[in-house]
């Protein structure tokens, strides 16, 4: 029996790895075959489930990522919040370059308009290009605060667009991350079938082991009734040799009947009484002929008796085959359930683990995405912060050079005009002296010596006032040659600054493409989880309906198989009572048989006995007869 359990265990595990093998071929083809269902349709009105809304029920790794998209999104809160008022202190400083900016053009503005005029008669065209030169670079520097304010812009655009995008993802994530619980949900709810399904085939199973033994006991019964059919046909054979033995005999008595027939034609006088004696033998032969004959007949009915029980018997043997072939098809066909139960409980198995991929998919692809976009907003930020660190550099730079070129400026014209100033009354001076310069000196008192002092003075004080001026533009052009390598090097800054926006740009272009390439591998994972809730379901109802149809059958089959048990044991039982019965009336038969045999052969003997020794009498008689006749 252990053997056979095992070959049997071992097939039907050979059946299962064929179903998963032939299920999983199957589960293939349809997932190439369908497509994944929208989002739409799969959203309905139901309230929401307890794995859902319970945090209880929910498990650790979900709290930890509901704890971490919590974070996240108070990180994205914080860093708007710090972008608004970022951008409302740029606003600020922009407003305030630009107030500051107005007031120093109008400062320069009025400057100018005094210098120009108090320098209308020597105006000259070094201050002009000086001039123009200030103006052309305030222009430079506010386009170039326009453009990293634009810049500036555009980065925070892009920011906004990043964390929107990365919200979006976030979501999504979370309604995924909430279908893989509706789904594992499921699978439980089916592995939790499953097990019962496999309880209730074990209590089947022990069932069928018990009625294995039942019929192994009723089979046991057979072979004990069988057993006493062979011990009744070997009484019966002993039966037959003994009536042959019986026959032989009373062939041999007919034999010697015949004999005694010649001998009583010879002595006729005895012969009446003989034949007296004989026809009561015969009257008493023909009687144990007519038992004989009633005893044949009797066994001749044993064994009729016996035949049709050995038919009923090979029936039932017949019935007994045809229930173990039916038991062995329902074993079979509960093996088959079983087998779809577990090809089923192996695919769900399969489709978890395929989900348990995809969601460390879906949650690496959600870091990869995380750190792009941390990395890109540091680098971005620090790109920000570095360039309006250097801008607001530069503008304080030029402003501090302004300031100082204007102070400078503003000495070396209060010089001009001081200088101017004292030559102009020099001039005066000196044409007054040219012209009441005779009467001056008469009406003064001086001498010519003196005025020519005076007039060396005049001179000593116009070089100095020319040196001065010399010196004032020698000043003016080291200034002009200091402010253009100071251009050159803010054009060259400039340009690192605008390979270095190139590069953020180009930068920010592959982050979108890879965004881009992301969002398309989350769409196909999406399209595959929701490809496999599809099969999932399709897989649930197919098991529930193979299932419910698997209990029916085998409910049926376990009714039909117990009114099959209870009417072959009624029969069985009939039988061995039967059997039992037709046994003990025979036992009876042939032990009533056997004294009656015993009685008749004992009367045989006595009566041979008897004859033998009337026919020794006669012969003795004659015997003596003849040798008297010899004798005389």
């Amino acid at each position: 029996m252990e053997i056979e359990r095992k070959n049997s265990s071992d097939e039907y595990t050979e059946f299962l790895q064929n179903q998963v093998s032939r299920l999983n071929s199957v589960l293939s083809a349809y997932q190439r075959k369908y497509l994944p269902v929208r989002d739409e349709e799969v959203k309905s009105e139901d309230p929401l489930h307890p794995w859902l809304s319970d945090s209880s029920v929910l498990s650790p790794l979900l709290i930890e990522y509901d704890n971490t998209i919590r974070n996240l999104k108070n990180e994205l809160n914080q860093y708007k919040r710090e972008q608004a008022s970022l951008k409302e202190r740029i606003s600020e400083v922009v407003h305030e370059n630009g107030k500051m900016l107005q007031e120093r053009r109008l400062a320069l503005e009025r400057e100018m308009g005094t210098a120009r005029t108090g320098m209308e008669s020597e105006k000259t065209a070094v201050d002009s290009n000086i001039l123009d030169n200030l103006q052309h670079q305030l222009e430079i520097t506010t386009k170039e605060r326009d453009y990293n304010s634009e810049m500036l812009e555009k980065t925070s655009q892009e920011l906004e667009e990043l964390h929107r995008v990365h919200k979006e993802m976030a979501e999504e994530l979370a309604s995924k991350l909430d279908e893989a619980k509706y789904l594992q949900n499921d699978l439980l709810k089916a592995r939790r079938f499953a097990e019962q399904l496999q309880v209730t085939n074990r209590k089947l199973q022990v069932e069928y082991d018990q009625f294995l033994v039942t019929a192994e006991a009723q089979d046991q019964e057979v072979e004990s009734s069988r057993e006493e059919i062979r011990r009744n046909k070997t009484e019966l054979k002993s039966l037959t040799s003994a009536n042959e033995d019986l026959k032989r005999r009373l062939s041999a008595l007919q034999g010697q009947t015949k004999l005694r027939e010649k001998d009583k034609a010879l002595l006729s006088s005895k012969e009446q009484d003989v034949e007296s004696r004989l026809e009561e033998y015969r009257t008493k032969v023909i009687e144990l002929e007519s038992r004989l004959t009633s005893s044949m007949g009797m066994c001749k009915r044993v064994q009729e008796q016996n035949t049709a029980l050995e038919e009923r018997i090979e029936a039932l043997l017949k019935k007994s085959l045809e229930q173990e072939r039916v038991e062995y098809e329902a074993g079979k066909h509960v093996r088959e359930s079983m087998q779809l139960v577990e090809n089923a409980v192996l695919e769900r198995d399969q489709v978890l683990v395929r989900e348990k991929q995809k969601s460390e998919e879906v949650n690496r692809l959600h870091e990869v995405i995380q750190k792009l976009l941390h990395d890109a907003g540091t680098k971005t930020k620090e790109e920000v912060r570095k360039v309006k660190d250097h801008c607001n550099k530069n503008l304080q730079k030029l402003m501090e050079e302004l300031q100082y070129m204007e102070m400078e400026g503003a000495e070396k014209q209060a010089q001009l005009e001081r200088a101017l100033r004292e030559k102009g009354a020099v001039e005066k001076e000196l044409e007054k002296i040219y012209q009441e310069g005779p009467s001056e000196i008469t009406r003064t008192g001086m001498t010519f010596e003196q005025l020519q002092k005076k007039i060396i003075i005049a001179e000593k004080t116009k070089e100095e006032a020319l040196q001065a001026r010399e010196s004032l533009t020698s000043l003016m052009h080291k200034m002009e040659k200091k402010h253009d390598r100071q251009k050159t090097q803010l054009l060259l800054q400039n340009e690192e600054l605008k390979k270095r926006v190139k590069q953020l740009i180009s930068e920010s272009e592959d982050i979108a493409t890879n965004r881009l390439m992301l969002i398309d591998e989350i769409d196909n994972l999406k399209r595959e989880l929701l490809l496999s809730q599809t099969v999932q379901e399709q897989l649930k109802q197919k098991s529930v309906t193979e299932v419910a149809s698997l209990e029916q059958r085998h409910k049926v089959k376990e009714r039909h198989f117990e009114e099959k048990l209870q009417n072959v044991e009624g029969m069985n039982a009939h039988s061995v009572n039967e059997l039992r019965e037709m046994l003990t009336a025979q036992q009876r038969m042939g032990f009533k048989w056997k004294e009656e045999s015993q009685v008749l052969s004992k009367k045989f003997e006595e009566t041979v006995a008897s004859l033998r020794y009337e026919t020794k009498s006669p012969n003795q008689v004659r015997l003596h007869a003849m040798r008297y006749t010899k004798y005389k």
